[in-house]
């Protein structure tokens, strides 16, 4: 069975694909494996996905991705950037129906998260349908006799593993190796299948030739592995956890394929006493609390000054408390959803009862179910954690270190920049970091010392297309998705230097 008519927790009913998507069609997988798309919500399935051979369905998918590869990048660029502008165009005309479906599968609510996920969509394709046709070479005149050009080409088939916490966006952003002029495999992520498939639709639609986007649904153990090391995919692009980076890398390096990371974090925010405090306490909140902390950047420890530490923790409480509403993630009013899974519930609720064993101080949140699930017979066993906040975080203590990917902030105390400093540097990642002040010369400062790709001043996690977005340390390996560096991830630069009148 290759389509299926769904339901989904909202009422809209729609046609599900449910194979593989290789050379535009949506094709039956050479397994007889199932993949189930669960609604962490109610922890039912939806429905099952076919999930690919790792050998044949893989095999296959390269070896036309490969021969689309041999016109894709002669398509001239005002035709790939009028099918980025179609394809732009098709998901803003699906808008409602892609992030339903994204919330059903991901957790997401519809209204204050998957909905923002469909826009950020919409306009990453509309900022690399732009950048198709500017990408440029340099040139050189060292002297009179020569001159000196560069090119930037296409690499060939390119596989994209993209995560679940950001299903649709993060597929979004790897449009990039598109945009420069390969094909590729992706592979969606193994717990949040149903919107990707979904949205190839809307690819073939806009236009895009047979073979150039190709979408396996699978495990990373296996689909993910076997795109890793095919000898016909001549670059990787990988979002995900650190450990699963790790291990990508050491496959890749065997063969010195070239990789793009972008992996977990343990980012700080520093809120100074000059701040906009106000200001300050809303985007710490939504830098860990949305997507319910499922976020590689999330800002999960906050610095704040000594001067305003305990009026910082009194307002942030309320603040939280009274803002950020657990439950159904088909309502309007709900701004936390679930977890993903029962293994990500289990891994969250453990570090908070750990950091309750170290003596960590429980602001608000906890072990306790949420009382708005509690009370909901079709919530009871959906993966809901409460947003829970700890104060007088100290550096041994076992979330200072290591990510949650939960909704679980940490607050500490520090008296001197330099004292934060070497705080917010004493961990092994380095995605993300934000710093509240309205000191201008501090925020720089605070730019140049903190060791992370990415600086917020006075917000956190506010992404948008002309910021690249990749970390440094365990957090990645400098690649960067979105900005205009986001298409050079995908190119090799060749030099040519031409004899002008040199002779031997």
């Amino acid at each position: 069975m290759l389509f299926k008519e769904i339901t989904l927790p909202t009422g809209t009913k729609y046609e599900q694909p449910l194979g593989l998507f290789i050379n535009n069609e949506f094709v039956e997988s050479h397994s007889s494996e199932r993949l189930p798309a669960y609604n962490p919500a109610t922890g039912k399935v939806i429905v099952e996905v076919q999930e690919a051979c790792a050998k044949k369905d893989v095999d296959l998918a390269v070896e036309v991705a490969t021969k689309a590869f041999k016109s894709w990048k002669k398509v001239p660029a005002v035709e790939k950037r009028d099918m980025f502008f179609k394809l732009a165009q098709l998901v803003s005309e699906n808008k409602q129906l892609l992030a339903e479906i994204e919330s059903a599968n991901s957790g997401k609510p519809v209204e204050t998260n998957a909905k923002g996920d469909i826009d950020e969509m919409i306009d990453v394709f509309k900022y690399l349908g732009g950048w198709i046709d500017k990408v440029d070479g340099e040139t050189h005149i060292p002297d009179d006799k020569r001159l000196c050009l560069t090119f930037h080409q296409p690499m060939g088939v390119v596989g994209c593993i993209v995560p679940f916490n950001y299903p649709l966006s993060m597929m979004t952003n790897k449009f990039a190796a598109i945009a420069a002029g390969n094909t590729t495999i992706f592979k969606s992520g193994d717990q949040t299948p149903i919107s990707a498939l979904f949205f190839a639709t809307l690819v073939k639609k806009a236009g895009f030739p047979p073979g150039v986007f190709n979408l396996l649904s699978g495990k990373g153990s296996t689909v993910g592995d076997r795109i890793i090391k095919h000898p016909g995919i001549v670059k990787v692009a990988f979002t995900g956890s650190t450990a699963v980076g790790k291990m990508i890398q050491e496959n890749t390096a065997k063969n010195l394929k070239p990789l793009s990371l972008e992996c977990g974090g343990k980012s700080p925010a520093v809120v100074f006493d000059d701040c906009d405090f106000e200001q300050a306490i809303k985007w710490c909140a939504l830098g860990i609390f949305f997507n319910t902390g499922q976020i590689c950047s999330g800002t999960s420890k906050v610095y704040v000054q000594d001067t305003i530490y305990e009026k910082f923790i009194e307002s942030m409480k309320k603040y939280v408390e009274e803002n950020y509403i657990v439950g159904d993630p088909s309502v309007e009013s709900t701004v936390v959803g679930p977890l993903i899974s029962a293994k990500q519930h289990d891994r969250v609720t453990g570090y908070i009862k750990k950091s309750i064993e170290e003596g960590l101080h429980l602001v608000t949140g906890g072990l306790e179910t949420p009382a708005s699930v509690a009370s909901n017979e079709t919530l009871k066993q959906g993966y809901f954690v409460q947003p829970t906040i700890f104060r007088d975080l100290q550096p041994h203590n076992t979330i200072a270190k290591e990510e949650i990917f939960g909704p679980v902030l940490a607050i500490a105390k520090f008296s001197t920049y330099d004292e934060v400093i070497e705080l917010c540097n004493d961990v092994d990642y380095g995605l993300g970091s934000a710093i509240f002040t309205t000191n201008l010369q501090k925020s720089i400062a605070f730019a140049k010392d903190i060791e992370a790709g990415i600086v917020w001043v006075n917000s956190s996690n506010d992404a948008n297309s002309n910021c690249p977005f990749g970390g440094i340390k365990e957090s990645g390996n400098g690649s960067k998705d979105l900005g205009s560096y986001t298409m050079l991830n995908y190119m090799n630069v060749k030099s040519v230097q031409i004899n002008l009148s040199s002779k031997l």
